[in-house]
């Protein structure tokens, strides 16, 4: 049996790596030993067949004009949009006066107080709310937007509109706006393999050419959205992690048209072992694409090119730093806070420092690595949000330092363990270790977005703090204002936050003082009683109290029940003509 399968192997290997011919010439036998190629040109079935396949290829070339296109398309609308919102933020200065941040928000600020300092009245705070009643008196006025202008609102409620998740299954559907772009590319590659084609049953290599042709269109695509390193992050302003949908569905396509042409629970349950996978057998495939297909070897080389370039040149290179770092176990047994810190590096131009030693921006994250829990985990690179507020940096006189922090709870089960679970363990008998990490990466959409609003509302469920400190410290820091604004004037935006937290043990993850520091800056919270106690909270009606009546920015970050929820809460506002753009921080993958 072994050499069976042996023998099966090589045989396939062989076949995948030998160069597939257009068409092969049949022949005839005339007599019992010789044989003699018929002249193709001399059939017209050959000669529809060759023109059927040679008019696929002419129509194939133009596959990734059609997306640089597209791309051109969402270039303009992002920078269109980065001027609008510049505008807005100008005017915003413009017409708030120093001290006018609004501080009538009193029963929140007294909750997160009483939460802090451990007080027993956190049920009278509440008791006043049920879950019929708003938890903040509604500030806004719904808008009565001209019939024109009514249609308008409600595409863009249906395009915000987040379906619920599919039953049976239970997988997760995006929100309306991102499988319509999902359905688009798929019928645009739909256009590319049935276009032109013949329905006859003698065609049937040359739809299997034209599918082997898409698959490899589309493999610059493929790796353009998987690498770290991108342009879709200046073109666009999404980072890789919001694009990582768009990668999966790629992929996906891609492995319909190889089957053509010749499922998610083990990515969740073996993330470790499906990364590894996932790298072996692409550039395997990539090996025996070049060598078994020729008329593929242009978008093959592109994509090698990109895949160097990312993992090579910029992530084992110009972006990976190592630094002595501190493990804590935080309150809960259950949270470890690796910290750093070290002088900032200036910067003399944009591309002279591309490491986290130049510093980062709120709602980064980094890929980290810690080779002292085993020799597996030194190959190893998990993705983390950065917990600690982005450093300023002053004058070119003043020296910056950075502190960083990052917030890892564990996962998995403890006869499983996962990379969590092991830097749960080893911290428990360990507090300094050496890291690796690589970064930083994301978007700065949610920082314009509420740099240009009037009033930012910010939604954050358990660990989802991370994404929302560092935003609300860079939003009212009276020193992030200044280097922002250029003149010593604190900005009146109103910031207000929920906190849902599932055990009042995680409200520790948060020092006393940095909250108080906030509530000083003229944060307005809210941090209902723990989930475990009381339930979840009235979102809804939270958010249709705390959205105000000018331009308002929604950042929101958790589980996914939560972002829903937010997500159709803002889109019905939105129908209603309420000015309020929606930002969901977390990683795509």
């Amino acid at each position: 049996m072994a050499e069976l399968w042996a023998s099966w192997f090589r045989e396939a290997l062989y076949k995948s790596i030998s160069p597939v011919h257009v068409l092969e010439q049949p022949v005839h036998k005339l007599g019992s030993d010789e044989v003699v190629p018929d002249d193709p040109g001399q059939d017209p079935r050959f000669r529809k067949l060759a023109e059927s396949v040679l008019f696929g290829r002419e129509v194939v070339a133009t596959y990734n004009l059609v997306v640089f296109g597209v791309l051109l398309i969402f270039t303009a609308w992002y920078w269109g949009e980065r001027l609008v919102l510049r505008r807005a933020t100008r005017a915003c200065k413009k017409t708030k006066n120093e001290g006018s941040a609004d501080r009538a928000w009193s029963p929140s600020s007294s909750t997160i107080e009483d939460d802090l300092n451990g007080l027993d009245n956190r049920s009278k705070v509440v008791s006043d709310h049920d879950e019929a009643t708003p938890l903040l008196p509604s500030t806004s006025s719904p808008r009565n937007p001209h019939k024109f202008w009514k249609l308008y609102y409600l595409l863009k409620e249906c395009l915000q509109y987040q379906p619920r998740a599919i039953p049976v299954v239970n997988r997760n559907l995006p929100p309306n706006s991102t499988s319509l772009l999902v359905l688009s590319y798929l019928l645009l590659n739909a256009v590319y393999n049935f276009y032109g084609m013949t329905y006859e049953l003698m065609y049937v290599f040359s739809f299997a050419d034209r599918c082997g042709l898409v698959f490899a269109a589309n493999l610059p695509l493929l790796y353009l959205l998987a690498a770290k390193n991108q342009p879709l992050k200046f073109l666009t302003g999404y980072s890789y992690e919001s694009l990582n949908i768009l990668h999966r569905r790629v992929g996906e396509l891609m492995c319909f048209e190889a089957f053509l042409h010749f499922t998610g629970s083990f990515r969740q349950r073996m993330y470790e072992l499906f990364l590894a996978l996932h790298i072996f057998f692409q550039i395997a495939g990539l090996a025996f694409l070049w060598f078994h297909y020729h008329t593929s070897r242009p978008y093959a080389g592109v994509s090698i090119a990109i895949f160097v370039l990312d993992r090579l040149i910029f992530r084992l290179w110009l972006k990976s730093t190592t630094h002595p770092a501190t493990l804590t176990v935080l309150d809960d047994d259950e949270t470890v806070l690796v910290s750093a810190n070290w002088d900032i590096v200036k910067k003399r131009s944009p591309l002279a420092c591309q490491s986290i030693q130049c510093g980062w921006e709120p709602n980064d994250h980094v890929f980290l690595s810690i080779p002292a829990l085993s020799r597996k985990h030194t190959f190893q690179a998990h993705p983390f949000t950065i917990f600690s507020a982005a450093p300023t940096v002053g004058t070119d006189s003043q020296d910056a330092h950075a502190w960083l922090s990052i917030l890892i709870r564990a996962q998995g089960k403890e006869e499983s363990p996962s990379f969590t679970r092991h830097l749960l363990a080893y911290a428990r008998s360990h507090s300094r270790v050496n890291i690796r990490l690589d970064g930083p990466y994301g978007s700065s959409h949610a920082l314009n977005m509420t740099r240009s609003s009037d009033t930012t509302v910010i939604v954050a469920g358990g660990s989802g703090i991370a994404v929302a400190y560092p935003l609300l410290h860079t939003l009212l820091d009276p020193v992030s204002r200044d280097v922002e604004s250029g003149a010593m004037k604190r900005v009146g935006r109103k910031v207000r936050l929920l906190w849902i937290t599932h055990e009042a043990a995680h409200r520790s993850w948060i020092p006393v003082d940095k909250w108080e520091e906030l509530l000083s800056w003229g944060l307005e919270a809210y941090t209902p009683p723990p989930t475990s106690v009381a339930g979840r909270p009235d979102v809804p009606s939270f958010l249709r109290g705390a959205i105000g009546g000018g331009r308002t920015g929604v950042v929101v970050s958790g589980p996914d029940g939560l972002v829903r929820d937010v997500r159709n809460t803002c889109a019905k506002l939105i129908g209603g003509g309420a000015d309020v753009r929606v930002q969901v921080e977390k990683f795509g993958w």
